[in-house]
Parts: structure tokens; C-alpha cells; sequence
């Protein structure tokens, strides 16, 4: 971390998007490939037990997940930025848009408790983007995966699922016979560009 930008804890980041294309030919072990979370793209800012949750027009939305709280308290005396997709999975344990949408317009707290209890959310982070007053945005995406590992951010509603360098066709395949949405292919050598749609992340 010491070789890397210092900077004070961001107060928002505008999320790097995805354009749509084709996956790229064999051989592709040049990107890694993700799951496709068909949910809601949040940004999660816990900063030594504070927690907060940004949406992409940069809403606070911390009140709307109270099930994803308890990341801070796992975080403890860590600072960081992660960026990821709140879903809510059906009974095959399959992404729901039609299950998501019944807790995104929510707008108290006792109507986020209600519905809290029919339909949970999960948290599936998959990026880095400041650690303990460093930015690690600079970064190519394997070393911003590896530092996001290390911190172990698996939990009763949290989740980091792991990526597949190479075998993009293979895992969109295994993606559809699942019933899924697709896969988010990214470039290894890319890093995190906040706010762009380089198309050094493709989504099919």
C-alpha cells in the first residue's frame, strides 16, 4: 500500500460501467470474467466501523440494506472503499430483478424493516477502491482483486464471488444453463476508471 496515491477517505466515486459487446475471442486470458448480478450497483464506504451505501446517482441508500450493515463491524478498523451489486435471490438462490425491485423505492425505515424480512438482499463485491487513506483505483484489476480478497469480506449477506481468468464463452454458457444474466469481462491490465465506459469492461 505504501507505493500507492495517499488520499483522504472519498466522499463518493462515481462507479467505472460496462458497454455492451461481444466477449472477446479464444484465446482470452488476457480478461477476466465475472457473473453477471442482475440487482442494484451500490458502492459501500466503511471507514473504521461507519458504514454507508452509495447508489450510481450517488443517493444514500444505507438505510434501504440494514442486513449489510454489519461489513463495517467485519471491516472493524479498516478503511475502505468497495464497489458491488445488491441483489435478492430467489429460492433457487438466483439474482431476482422482480424480487430487488420490491426494495428499491422503499423510503422509511419501517417499511424497509417490513419488507426486510420477506425479501433480504445480498452483497456481491467485486472491486477495491481505497484502502486505509490509499487509493487503489490506479491499480490493474488482479491487484485491486487481490487486496479485496485479503480482507476476507464473507458473510451471513455479503459475498465475494470469485472471477475466472480466460473461459469467457465457457462461463456464459455455464451462466445461461443456470438461468443467469451473463458475464462482465475486464481487462487484467485495466485499471478502475470512475464514472467511464472505456470498454476495457464488457457485459454480455
Amino acid at each position: 500500500l505504501e507505493n500507492l496515491r495517499a488520499e483522504k477517505m472519498p466522499d463518493r466515486v462515481d462507479p467505472m460501467l460496462a458497454k455492451m459487446a461481444l466477449l472477446p475471442p479464444a484465446p482470452d486470458d488476457g480478461w477476466a470474467f465475472e457473473l453477471k448480478w442482475d440487482g442494484v450497483r451500490v458502492l459501500g464506504f466503511a471507514d473504521r466501523g461507519d458504514w454507508r451505501m452509495q447508489s450510481r446517482r450517488f443517493e444514500d441508500v444505507t438505510f434501504r440494506y440494514p442486513e449489510l450493515a454489519a461489513i463495517a463491524e467485519q471491516l472493524s478498523d479498516r478503511a475502505a472503499v468497495i464497489d458491488g451489486e445488491v441483489v435478492s435471490l430467489d429460492r433457487k438462490g438466483r439474482p431476482s430483478f422482480q424480487l430487488i425491485q420490491q426494495r428499491m423505492g422503499l423510503a422509511s425505515a419501517a417499511a424497509v424493516k417490513s419488507r426486510g424480512n420477506e425479501t433480504p438482499v445480498d452483497y456481491m463485491i467485486f472491486d477495491l477502491l481505497h484502502l486505509d487513506g490509499r487509493s487503489t483505483r490506479e491499480l490493474p484489476y488482479p491487484q485491486r482483486r487481490e487486496l479485496l480478497h485479503s480482507l476476507g469480506l464473507e458473510g451471513p449477506r455479503w459475498h465475494t464471488p470469485r472471477h475466472h481468468v480466460g473461459g469467457g464463452a465457457e462461463l456464459f454458457e455455464a451462466a445461461r444453463r443456470q438461468g443467469l444474466e451473463g458475464v462482465v469481462g475486464k481487462r487484467l491490465d485495466s485499471p478502475y476508471h470512475p464514472g467511464k465506459r472505456t470498454g476495457e469492461w464488457i457485459k454480455k
